[in-house]
């Protein structure tokens, strides 16, 4: 028994670490993405111009985000 809950521990913090990584931000950004894409994916237009937008304004947000931490650590 306790092997399989260290087993499933493991496996868990493997998978948590997959998906957020170092920056949670991140996986919040492509769960938004993707719930969009899902929400729409019968209305072409908005899939074509929405999804690129969505994207491009959650690449700007981490590149500021990035610069940002830059210069804090300069």
């Amino acid at each position: 028994m306790r092997r399989a809950a260290r087993i499933l521990r493991r496996a868990a913090t493997g998978v948590w670490r997959f998906l957020v990584g170092d920056t949670p931000e991140f996986m919040v950004a492509v769960a938004l993405v993707v719930g969009f894409a899902l929400a729409v994916h019968t209305v072409h237009l908005a899939v074509v111009l929405g999804l690129p937008a969505i994207v491009a304004l959650f690449l700007a947000w981490s590149a500021r985000a990035g610069l940002r931490s830059a210069r804090r650590n300069d």
